[in-house]
């Protein structure tokens, strides 16, 4: 073969190279959960989840699906990001669930919006708190999911409507005020306390688990954590 055959050959293998790692690059940054890239990496924790009560008190604590209809009722505690597509898939399992077992399965939501990949995650998470204030609180949870690709391009006033909030001079108010940010505030500070990496992070029993989770291992959790329930002795 000609020398200025070769040449051309390794050239062109070169630029088919280099677009190969340009083209990776890009779908990186435009489809991020794709490319295992949908969280920051993890901060150092400061804080354990099984250190005495904690989980207890994410439980009481975040935004509550209902209300307890018996002592040996399982709350589901979920770290979640509206922006997240696995934290959507995972809420439609959850929402499996909790019709399937009312007031014997329970959500407990906390927020950890993703502002890194999903800029409009934290405004999302005001929005819903402040349409939970309301009463609101589940239907502003499915509509944002269900209307996921829209966040960011529709006014969180016409998700509230959707979710049947009453009083929009309230809402608006909410939105404007200090109180919402500060509840989501919180929740992402305890997210990166327990040095999440990332959403959907649910604490079921004793059993932390972090990406999407179907209807079938949510029932299978919430039944080893109901008839379980072992004394117990915190592990570093």
């Amino acid at each position: 073969m000609k020398p200025e055959r070769i040449l051309e050959g390794l050239t062109a293998l070169f630029v088919l190279g280099a677009l190969c790692v340009g083209g990776l690059v890009i779908a990186r940054e435009l489809f991020p959960d794709r490319f295992g890239a949908s969280a920051a990496p993890a901060p150092a924790p400061t804080r354990w989840l099984l250190e005495p009560g904690l989980i207890e008190q994410l439980a009481a604590t975040g935004w509550r699906s209902g209300e307890a209809a018996e002592s040996t009722a399982v709350t589901i505690v979920e770290f979640a990001d509206f922006q997240c597509p696995s934290c959507r898939e995972t809420a439609a399992a959850l929402r499996q669930v909790l019709d399937e077992q009312p007031g014997r399965v329970l959500l407990a939501l906390h927020h950890y919006p993703l502002e890194g990949i999903h800029p409009h995650a934290f405004a999302a998470a005001v929005a819903f708190e402040c349409a939970a204030e309301q009463g609101r609180g589940q239907q502003m949870h499915d509509g944002l999911y269900e209307g996921q690709a829209e966040i960011g391009k529709r006014p969180w006033k016409e998700y509230a409507r959707g979710a049947g909030v009453a009083d929009s001079a309230r809402f608006q108010a909410c939105l404007a005020g200090p109180a919402a940010p500060a509840r989501v505030r919180g929740d992402a500070a305890m997210a990166r306390a327990l040095g999440l990496r990332g959403t959907p992070t649910l604490v079921i029993g004793r059993t932390q688990l972090f990406g999407t989770l179907g209807a079938d291992s949510i029932r299978a959790l919430v039944r080893s954590a109901r008839s379980s329930r072992p004394p117990w002795v915190p592990v570093r």
